[in-house]
């Protein structure tokens, strides 16, 4: 029988899930709310979902089908949402805890009264506009190279002072009208001739919530208690951007949760402390702005612990090719496009230290043209010695496609006890031999997170 490889034998222990019910499901999407316990048990439960015998496609008396190789892909691209899902789902907490900023903002503000006249929205729709400000936040993962994180930090701190005190303060009054335009020139002063697009949720909200929210006093007693955390919010955002913006931005709010303010303080005073703002001082160290070289102090991080293990890196895409090398082709999507015949390099970064038996993860998303189970590319970690004449790998992760054409694969891959010998590394990209699609190409990264732990 052309089937004889799908013939199952019931097992009175065997959980048994319909294929059809999954292929065409019955209820619709929901959000749960799920304890660490429970999430720990359906992480597990998970591997079964890998196994073709859990699934049945046909019953009779004595046997059941397995799905067919066309159900089987299908299925297991849904296994691996469900597998990504499981790991938290960062876009929907990040989105409730900005609408909660916002709601608090909001309550607290409506004691006042706004003071907005007719010309208001003809002003925002210009910043809007004319590129000086968007919707969407630009920079939720920004990264920046080793060697600037400390002034980067430092000007974060210096960026929310001067907001509290040179823009908030003396403008509690002020028409938004009068605000925004205070705000970009700012800004601008900040960062010079450096592009930056302010995300329009973040300017507006900095401008219409934190101002209304702070009275005269309680913004005193915000400034004296930011000036008092200078150290902490600075080693936190230092700390933070071994990974990216966002992390460094979570930090510090870690920081400012922790004092003792009302609520809607610590929310403002976050908000001020955001990824927008990391963006916002690296593109000011960038340009070497006045403002930027004055607010900097040399060596100021030797204050903050020297966190060597774990070792994070990070990078993202778009923008393509963006501070990566190799002369590839940027796909439809603004990623990579790899094939056998592209490869790419990122910059260089260090390890804080060299020991030997460490432990290398990488995580990686992308998107590809192949069939699932296809491995279409290799992100491998390498290492430069200066009596070398080329760089060195040390350990690849493989790209084997986890979903269908077209989806995103995602998957995490861990290293056996390695040793770096030099700590000047890079990342290589590369294509797998066979592959010459293009645009989509077989492997089009758009995420990949490095983490280096100590073997213990």
């Amino acid at each position: 029988m052309a089937d004889e490889w799908r013939r199952k034998t019931y097992y009175s222990k065997r959980v048994l899930i319909d294929t059809s019910r999954v292929l065409d499901p019955q209820y619709p999407d929901s959000l749960l709310c799920i304890t660490g316990p429970q999430l720990e048990m359906l992480r597990n439960l998970t591997q079964y979902l890998h196994r073709r015998s859990t699934f049945a496609s046909a019953y009779t008396d004595q046997h059941y089908l397995s799905p067919t190789n066309e159900e089987w892909d299908t299925l297991q691209a849904t296994v691996a949402e469900l597998e990504e899902t499981l790991m938290g789902c960062t876009d929907i907490t990040t989105a409730l805890n900005n609408i909660a900023a916002q709601v608090a903002c909001l309550c607290a503000a409506s004691r006042q009264a706004r003071q907005y006249t007719p010309t208001t929205q003809d002003i925002v729709n210009h910043y809007v506009t004319e590129g000086d400000a968007r919707y969407d936040d630009p920079y939720p993962q920004e990264t920046v190279v080793d060697e600037e994180r400390c002034a980067v930090a430092q000007l974060v701190h210096r960026g929310a002072y001067e907001w509290l005190t040179e823009v908030i303060q003396p403008a509690q009054d002020m028409a938004t009208d009068f605000l925004v335009p205070m705000v970009i020139a700012v800004i601008a002063l900040w960062c010079g001739p450096a592009v930056f697009n302010i995300p329009t949720g973040t300017l507006l909200a900095a401008i219409w919530r934190s101002i209304e929210v702070w009275e005269t006093g309680e913004l005193e007693n915000v400034v004296n208690t930011l000036v008092s955390i200078k150290e902490e919010v600075i080693c936190a955002v230092y700390e933070g951007l071994l990974v990216d913006a966002q992390t460094a931005a979570s930090n510090a709010s870690d920081v400012i949760y922790a004092q003792d303010l009302a609520m809607g303080d610590k929310i403002c005073l976050s908000l001020l402390c955001g990824s927008w703002m990391v963006a916002a001082a690296a593109a000011a160290w960038d340009e070497q702005t006045a403002w930027a070289t004055t607010n900097v102090t040399p060596g100021y991080c030797e204050i903050c612990a020297q966190v060597a293990w774990p070792y994070y890196r990070s990078y993202y895409w778009p923008p393509c090719p963006g501070t990566w090398t190799g002369g590839f082709p940027c796909s439809s999507r603004t990623l990579p496009g790899i094939n056998e015949d592209e490869d790419g390099f990122s910059p260089e970064f260090e390890l804080l230290s060299i020991v030997e038996d460490v432990i290398i993860t990488i995580e990686c998303d992308w998107y590809s043209s192949e069939a699932i189970a296809w491995t279409v590319g290799y992100i491998t970690l390498q290492y430069w010695h200066t009596g070398d004449t080329e760089w060195k790998n040390i350990w690849s992760f493989d790209a084997t496609n986890t979903a269908t054409p077209g989806n995103l694969c995602t998957d995490e891959q861990t290293s056996p006890p390695q040793t770096i010998p030099y700590n000047l590394l890079r990342w290589k990209i590369g294509g797998q031999a066979g592959q010459s699609a293009v645009d989509p190409y077989p492997f089009e990264p758009e995420k990949i997170l490095l983490t280096i732990v100590q073997d213990v």
